[in-house]
């Protein structure tokens, strides 16, 4: 299996896995506009974890694009700490894109956040 793939394998896996620890969460929590403030250490190391797959695909992304693979060995290893969302999002127009929450079980009426804050 070429390893591109195992990689697309892995990564749906994981996401496969936190959306299901989501959906548990809400036995829980009701997951809604109102209860945007609530505060837990599972729903905390949820939240961070979710972060580190979301960075780690960033990596990813950003190593199929022309600039990456433009740079020497020595300058990639850098760019990766440095330059990841830019570069994605000059390909992927990540800051134009808005995240809809749909769900039967999720009780939101309006846009949550967008990647923009992240361009700054």
């Amino acid at each position: 299996m070429p390893k591109a793939l195992e990689k697309e394998r892995l990564f749906f896996q994981i996401y496969q896995s936190l959306e299901k620890e989501l959906l548990e969460m809400t036995d829980y929590i009701h997951f809604s506009e109102n209860n945007l403030d609530v505060y837990s250490v599972k729903l905390a190391n949820f939240i961070l974890r979710a972060n580190v797959e979301c960075e780690s695909l960033l990596k990813e992304l950003y190593k199929k694009t022309k600039h990456f693979n433009s740079l020497s060995e020595a300058k990639q290893s850098k760019a990766l700490e440095n330059s990841t969302y830019r570069e994605v999002n000059a390909v992927y127009k990540l800051d134009k894109k808005k995240i809809y929450i749909a769900s039967e079980i999720f009780y939101f009426q309006r846009i949550l956040r967008t990647f923009h804050s992240f361009c700054v």
